[in-house]
């Protein structure tokens, strides 16, 4: 929920959830260390570490971005996961508790 809720880039609920996504280091990624990044991001792309999240915009598609999984891997040495917006709220739903009083 933690990982939902905290998207800077909001997209919202109408917005095209396809063009964002999360990147979850499996390992420590400080924030000085992902500044020190030489991101190979197109013009319009952005990435940003909050948490042991890396949020991803690419407007352009993720099959054409470079910030990709095995890219962020291969750069921060550890392995990770990365996920697109639709599956973080799918996820979200599965995980948030049902509501008082719902059967």
């Amino acid at each position: 929920t933690r990982i939902a809720r905290g998207n800077p880039f909001n997209p919202g609920e109408s917005g095209d959830h396809a063009l964002y996504h999360v990147t979850i280091p499996f390992g420590t990624v400080t924030t000085a260390r992902f500044a020190a990044l030489k991101l190979p991001a197109r013009p319009g792309e952005r990435a940003a570490p909050i948490g042991q999240a890396i949020y991803l915009h690419c407007p352009h598609g993720y099959g054409d971005t470079k910030l990709s999984n095995a890219w962020f891997e291969k750069a921060l040495g550890v392995p990770a996961t990365t996920r697109n917006w639709r599956t973080v709220r799918v996820l979200e739903t599965m995980l948030s508790p049902p509501l008082a009083g719902a059967r």
